[in-house]
Order: structure tokens, then C-alpha cells, then sequence
């Protein structure tokens, strides 16, 4: 998923107060009771990009995944205790 923030904002600002609490509970799945236009936008607009963020954070983690030989688990070394001394038991 791309987002293109002019084109949102812009698609934003043209909406009334109601309609962007409206947006913000689709987006962020919250209610919210404040009727200030542009802090309705900005944190609209933040929680888009934090879901963006997310999703390419996961299609990278399976893009990984899928690149590592059969049976491969986790890359040679990792997560042994000497690594971890935390994990030491």
C-alpha cells in the first residue's frame, strides 16, 4: 500500500468536521470528540502512515522468509544463550 499525501490531505480538507471524525473512526477503529479540522487530518493522516508503515514492514519480514533455504528457521547463529546472556539458564 501507497499512500500519496497531498492527494489525501487535499481529499481531507475538503470534507466537513463530521465527515472526518467519521474517516478517523474507519481509519483508527476510535471514536473521537474533537471538531478541530486540522488536528482531525494530521492525525488521520499519521495513523495512515503508521499503517503503511506496518504493511511494508511485513511484507519485507515474508519477502525475507521466503529467500532462506527450506527448513531454515532462523539465520545460522542466532539466538543461541551466548548471544543472549539474559537467556542463560
Amino acid at each position: 500500500m501507497t499512500l500519496n499525501i497531498g492527494k489525501e490531505v487535499s481529499g481531507l480538507g475538503k470534507m466537513t468536521v463530521p465527515e472526518l471524525r467519521a474517516r478517523f473512526a474507519e481509519v483508527t477503529g476510535e471514536a473521537t470528540t474533537s471538531r478541530h479540522k486540522e488536528d482531525l487530518i494530521r492525525r488521520i493522516i499519521r495513523r495512515m502512515q503508521a499503517i503503511c508503515r506496518t504493511l511494508a514492514s511485513i511484507e519485507a519480514t515474508a519477502a525475507r522468509r521466503a529467500e532462506r533455504p527450506a527448513g531454515q528457521v532462523r539465520p545460522h547463529g542466532c539466538c543461541g544463550t551466548e548471544s543472549h546472556p539474559g537467556l542463560r539458564g
